[in-house]
């Protein structure tokens, strides 16, 4: 079994990273409201760095689990597990939100395409 201290840690980068990723989507979509397109593609990137940090720390857990390491699933790492589904979910969103408002805002300012 994983040292205890070990897996806490883990997982408290986990939900660092999750909760990184979905903050920097959030905060994409507010900057592609405004029309600032390159601040949202630059969040976006910011946000998808975040997630790979998190997929990657999350793929470790399940590699452990694979090798034999199991690891005593607390609260806390629920916890996690439920900020990376929402922070995928987000950037997911946030992707999509962000390309409508590429199309949308030029109309709504007249300046049909």
């Amino acid at each position: 079994m994983p040292d205890c201290k070990d897996t806490e840690e883990r997982t408290m980068m986990l939900l660092v990273d999750a909760g990184n990723a979905k903050s920097k989507a959030m905060e994409a979509v507010t900057a592609a409201k405004r029309g600032e397109f390159d601040k949202a593609d630059a969040l976006m990137l910011e946000a998808t760095e975040a997630m790979t940090k998190a997929h990657q720390n999350q793929s470790e857990f399940i590699q452990d689990s694979l090798d034999g390491n199991e690891s005593t699933v607390t609260l806390l790492m629920a916890h996690a597990e439920d900020h990376m589904m929402g922070a995928i979910i987000a950037n997911d969103f946030a992707k999509e939100i962000i390309e409508l408002y590429r199309l949308l805002l030029p109309v709504r300012k007249g300046e049909r395409k």
